[in-house]
């Protein structure tokens, strides 16, 4: 079974990645900052099993009442399968998502690439709504959809 606590910095970067995180991770200036900053309180988790961070997901404020969700995944588990481990990640981000509506969220968005169709699956189970392409998105010029999920 995952355990979720809360995030801190350490749990990201220790956590293997999956390719397409590796990929992220490469693009940004400073990956260890990029982790210092997800780490929002109240807002933002992690997943252990047998004390090794499997996932990492939060919220990030943008700006009054609109945040943008994050998910980093490890290799060790596979989104959306039939799994304990899933089970108890998708119950977390729920409750997740439940707490940022409680405390004054009225929406939150995420970009998902084009081509990231289990990542589009995870956030569409969470009761996001796609609202489109975002062309050009990328830090290379990649195609993004946007979904949100509204209070």
């Amino acid at each position: 079974m995952v355990d979720i606590i809360p995030y801190q910095p350490a749990h990201l970067l220790k956590m293997d990645l999956r390719l397409y995180e590796r990929g992220f991770a490469e693009l940004v200036e400073s990956f260890e900052r990029y982790a210092q900053e997800l780490a929002i309180d109240g807002l933002s988790y992690s997943g252990m099993l047998d004390d090794v961070p499997v996932a990492c997901a939060g919220i990030c404020p943008i700006y009054n009442g609109v945040g943008e969700a994050w998910f980093i995944f490890s290799p060790r588990f596979e989104i959306g399968r039939p799994s304990r481990p899933w089970a108890s990640v998708s119950m977390a981000a729920k409750r997740g998502l439940k707490r940022a509506f409680e405390i004054g969220f009225h929406r939150v968005q995420t970009a998902i690439p084009v081509d990231f169709l289990e990542g589009q699956r995870l956030v569409r189970h969470l009761g996001f709504m796609s609202e489109g392409p975002m062309k050009a998105y990328g830090p290379n010029g990649e195609d993004f959809m946007r979904f949100a999920r509204t209070s």
